[in-house]
């Protein structure tokens, strides 16, 4: 399945800047259709930038990227506007920032990309706010390596046939896959590619916990993918997913 519909939720901050860089960009390499989608709160639209310029700064070749702008609501909430305008939208993929908080300050303040990633069915791309990025100076997506934490078969095959897709649609060659099995995990070898040309898979085994394991293993890799069941025990409820955590 093609992507065909991007849409990179944003709020217009300075700092999210670098996200939308990269849903650009895949948008140019899929030759996707891009909408950045704000939730306004009954203000005054905010201006959102134009990937025009964001590809012009990339120099080269220009490269066309069908983009539009939508600002919704207003709602008591914004965030209950921006999952309905994602819902309305049915993108391919969702491209979102985050600051990671943690302790106190991610109880105190909701994350956005977890509200969206529990609550909207569609691939997300979560990118850190600060993260090193996997777009080149050009605007070229340069994935090199990728870490896949196991998780119970099902959503370990998930995972993996969401990369399948994504590798076919950037038309990635070089395909260095790390299936990761953190404690208490199970791992499947039936890997979907396994016999496939122009893949190298690793496989590493941790003995700490899932979020841990997953920073030392993505230390020097483009993206983690990982698969959710979202909130579906008593410890999610109240320590959170692995996902959240991760």
């Amino acid at each position: 399945m093609a992507i065909a519909k991007i849409v990179h939720a944003t709020s217009l901050a300075v700092e999210d800047r670098a996200a939308f860089e990269h849903a650009v960009a895949l948008a140019a390499a899929t030759n996707a259709r891009l909408v950045s989608l704000h939730a306004r709160d009954g203000g005054p639209c905010a201006e959102i930038p134009d990937a025009a310029s964001v590809v012009a700064s990339w120099g080269g070749e220009p490269i066309a990227v069908a983009h539009e702008v939508q600002n919704h609501g207003p709602h008591d909430d914004p965030l209950d506007s921006l999952l309905a305008g994602l819902r309305e939208l049915a993108p391919d993929l969702i491209v979102i920032g985050t600051h990671q908080r943690g302790g106190v300050a991610r109880l105190l303040e909701s994350s956005h990309a977890e509200a969206v990633v529990a609550n909207v069915p569609v691939p997300t791309l979560v990118f850190p706010i600060g993260a090193t990025p996997f777009v080149a100076d050009d605007g070229s997506v340069a994935l090199r390596r990728v870490v896949v934490p196991s998780g119970d078969p099902a959503a370990t095959r998930a995972a993996l046939a969401r990369l399948v897709w994504l590798c076919e649609a950037l038309d990635w060659a070089e395909r260095e896959v790390v299936m990761l099995r953190a404690e208490g995990m199970e791992l499947d070898g039936d890997f979907p590619f396994r016999h496939r040309s122009g893949w190298t898979i690793q496989v590493t085994t941790s003995q700490q916990d899932v979020a841990s394991a997953v920073v030392e293993a993505s230390s020097d890799a483009c993206l983690v993918l990982m698969s959710t069941r979202q909130v579906d025990s008593l410890r999610d409820a109240v320590f959170g997913t692995h996902t959240e955590a991760v």
